[in-house]
C-alpha cells in the first residue's frame, strides 16, 4: 500500500527516507530549516500587512468547536473531529515547537506560492476565523501543487489544534473562485511522476476538509470548476451568487471528474443529475446549486466582500452572520434556473437509475429519440465532443459508488487510481484533449481520441484504468 509523508507519495512505508541513512542529511536539514524559517517569516509578514487582519494563525486556548461535517454528512466531521484515513495524517508531536501554520511540513514544496503572492492567509484579531485567499486571477485562480501542498498542511495542523478556526476561502476578483488545478502542467509533466503527488496531495486535502471539525465557508465568486470544486464543497458552508458557474467539464480535455466527483454527483437528490453533469459537462448557475444542494446559501455577488469582512469579525459565529445575509430558500432567488423542469425531467428519463444498465443503453435511447425530442439531439452532439473513453470511464466510477454508496475516502481512492491511469500510465487522449482545448483554444485540429466512439471503448479498458493498469500503488485516503 502506498503512503504518503509530507504531502510526498512513496511506494511503500519501506520507501520513506530516514536521514540518518544519508550521508548528506546534515545538509539536507540545513536546506529545510531555511524554507521552514523563510515559510515563518513571510507569513508573518503576510499577517501584519494583510487588509484586516492582525498577524499569522496562531491556535487560542479555547476548546469549544463549531460546525462541522463535510458535503453529504454521512461520514463527515462533525463534533467528533474524526480525522481523515490517511496515512499521511499528522501526527500529534508534529506540533512540537511551533503552533498552528508557523509549522509547515511541506513547506519546502510550497513556500514559492506565499512568496509570490499567490497564495495568501489572514487571520482575525482572535485567531479563530482565517481567510485564505487564492490570488491568481489571470489564470481563474487555478489550483497549483505548491497551492495544495500549502492549504493540505495548513488544515492537518489545524485538526490538531485544541480549537481548530473557521476558515473562509476565497478567490481573487470576481470571474472565477476557482476554476480547478493545473491541467497544463498536468499534461506537460507526463509520466514523471508529478501527476501522481498532485493527486495524493489533493485528494488528501479534499478528506481532510471532509473530515475538518469546525467551519469551512466558501464564496463562490464567479467560476467553480474542477479542484475549486474539492476546495469548497466538503466544507460547511458553499455561498453562490447570480455569477457562480459550477461545473465538472473534464470529459471535454480527455480526463474525468476526480476530486471525490463520483462521491458527491451520485448523492444528488437526482443520481440521474450527477451522472448527466459528469458525462456532459452542463453548467449549473447559483440557483440551480441552491436547489440541488450543492450550496447551501444564495446571495447578490456584490455583497461578497462585505460578507468575507463580517465572517473574519464574527468570532466563529459563521451561521448568524449568513442568516443575517443570505438566503436559503428558493423563493426569496429572484434568478432563472440553467436546468428547467422539463429539463430536468428529460435528465431524469435518460440517466435516471432504472432507465439504463450501461452506458450504450443511454445512447441507444437518446438516438431513438434524436428526430423528435430536442434534448437527446442535443445531449448526442454534446457527448460526440467528448472522449468516449473518459466517459466510459465516468459511468463505471458513477455507477458503482451509486450501488456501493461509497464512501469519499473510497471514491478517492478509486479515483486516484484512475487519474493516475489517465495522465501517467497512458495519457495519450488527455494531453489530445489538453491540446485542443487548452493550447489551441478549440480551434485547431478536433482531438484525436482512441476510440473515437463510445461504442468501440473496451469494457476490459475501463477496468484496466480504474485498476492503474496493476502499475500504480493503490493509497488510502
Amino acid at each position: 500500500m502506498a503512503v504518503i509523508v509530507d504531502g510526498v507519495l512513496y511506494s511503500d512505508e519501506s520507501q520513506v527516507p530516514h536521514r540518518k541513512l544519508s550521508l548528506w542529511w546534515p545538509l539536507q536539514a540545513v536546506i529545510d530549516l531555511f524554507w521552514k524559517v523563510f515559510g515563518v517569516v513571510m507569513l508573518f509578514l503576510q499577517g501584519i500587512f494583510a487588509p484586516g487582519s492582525s498577524s499569522a494563525y496562531r491556535p487560542s486556548s479555547n476548546r469549544s468547536r463549531k460546525g462541522g461535517g463535510g458535503w453529504g454528512g454521512d461520514n463527515g466531521g462533525g463534533p467528533n473531529g474524526r480525522g481523515p484515513r490517511s496515512v499521511g495524517r499528522p501526527q500529534m508531536g508534529d506540533m512540537k515547537g511551533l503552533e498552528g501554520i508557523a509549522k509547515m511540513r511541506a513547506m519546502g514544496a510550497s513556500a514559492s506560492a506565499i512568496h509570490t503572492g499567490e497564495l495568501k492567509l489572514s487571520a482575525s484579531e482572535s485567531r479563530k476565523v482565517v481567510n485564505i485567499h487564492l490570488n491568481r486571477p489571470s489564470k481563474l485562480n487555478a489550483l497549483t501543487l505548491d497551492q495544495v501542498s500549502c492549504i493540505n498542511s495548513w488544515v492537518g495542523e489545524w485538526m490538531l489544534s485544541d480549537s481548530p478556526p473557521t476558515v473562509v476561502v476565497t478567490g481573487e476578483g470576481q470571474r472565477a473562485f476557482c476554476a480547478g488545478g493545473d491541467v497544463a502542467r498536468m499534461a506537460d509533466e507526463g509520466n514523471s511522476g508529478w501527476n501522481l503527488r498532485w493527486f495524493a496531495t489533493e485528494f488528501q486535502m479534499n478528506h481532510r476538509i471532509h473530515t475538518y471539525p469546525s467551519n469551512w465557508v466558501s464564496l463562490w465568486n464567479g467560476i467553480v470548476m474542477g479542484g475549486g470544486v474539492g476546495l469548497s464543497l466538503y466544507g460547511t458552508h458553499r455561498i453562490a451568487a447570480e455569477n457562480t458557474i459550477f461545473s465538472m467539464p473534464e470529459t471535454g480535455i480527455g480526463f474525468v471528474p476526480d476530486i471525490g466527483a463520483s462521491y458527491f454527483l451520485s448523492r444528488l437528490k437526482s443520481p440521474g443529475l450527477g451522472l448527466y453533469l459528469g458525462l456532459t459537462g452542463a453548467r449549473l448557475n447559483g440557483v440551480d446549486l441552491l436547489k440541488h444542494g450543492l450550496a447551501t446559501h444564495y446571495m447578490d455577488s456584490y455583497k461578497m466582500d462585505q460578507l468575507r469582512s463580517d465572517l473574519m469579525a464574527c468570532e466563529g459565529e459563521v451561521d448568524k452572520v449568513l442568516d443575517a445575509a443570505c438566503s436559503v430558500d428558493l423563493e426569496d432567488v429572484h434568478q432563472d434556473p440553467l436546468l428547467s423542469a422539463d429539463t430536468l425531467q428529460q435528465i431524469e428519463r435518460f440517466f435516471g437509475p432504472g432507465h439504463h444498465s450501461s452506458l450504450m443503453d443511454i445512447i441507444a435511447a437518446l438516438e431513438a429519440q434524436k428526430d423528435t425530442n430536442p434534448f437527446a439531439e442535443k445531449c448526442l452532439n454534446t457527448l460526440s465532443r467528448k472522449c468516449p473513453t473518459s466517459c466510459a470511464v465516468w459511468y463505471a466510477l458513477h455507477d458503482k459508488a451509486l450501488r456501493e454508496q461509497s464512501s469519499l475516502g473510497d471514491c478517492l481512492a478509486r479515483e486516484y487510481l484512475m487519474g493516475a491511469s489517465i495522465t501517467h500510465v497512458d495519457n495519450y487522449n488527455f494531453k489530445e484533449g489538453v491540446r485542443f482545448t487548452l493550447f489551441d483554444k478549440g480551434k485547431g485540429m478536433p482531438p484525436d481520441y482512441t476510440p473515437a466512439k463510445i461504442s468501440k471503448v473496451d469494457p476490459e479498458q475501463v477496468e484496466d484504468i480504474l485498476a492503474g493498469y496493476d502499475k500504480v500503488e493503490p493509497v488510502e485516503f
